[in-house]
């Protein structure tokens, strides 16, 4: 799951200029500023199935209101296995991405529409 957040990481890290370190490299920036920040730039989930009615296909839990997608080794695929295994026939992860709010946010929205412009 860490190469899912380091591909979060670039694609965003122009709006977050105060985290990053010219010194380190994108994963070291990532570790050091983001993954450990108590209040880091972007926050990102699992979004669950639990909703009160099931068990929560990634911690178990029903009352789960998403799970944080973990900083770790693992490969997307072991949570679509996972997820497979526990009856979800079209085996579909989604994510939610809460970005922290920040003056650049225009920008940001301003960098969609040119990127969507583009292709």
């Amino acid at each position: 799951m860490k190469s899912i957040h380091l591909q979060i990481f670039i694609q965003y890290k122009q709006f977050y200029k105060e985290f990053l370190n010219n010194d380190l490299d994108d994963l070291e920036n990532l570790e050091t500023n983001v993954i450990n920040n108590k209040d880091p730039p972007y926050r990102l989930f699992f979004v669950t199935n639990a909703r009160n009615w099931y068990n929560c296909f990634y911690c178990g839990n029903k009352s789960c209101d998403n799970c944080p997608v973990p900083y770790n080794d693992d490969l997307l695929e072991t949570y679509v296995n996972k997820v497979k295994t526990q009856g979800n026939r079209d085996s579909k992860i989604d994510f939610e991405l809460y970005l922290r709010k920040d003056p650049n946010f225009g920008k940001l929205e301003e960098w969609f529409e040119k990127s969507i412009d583009e292709k």
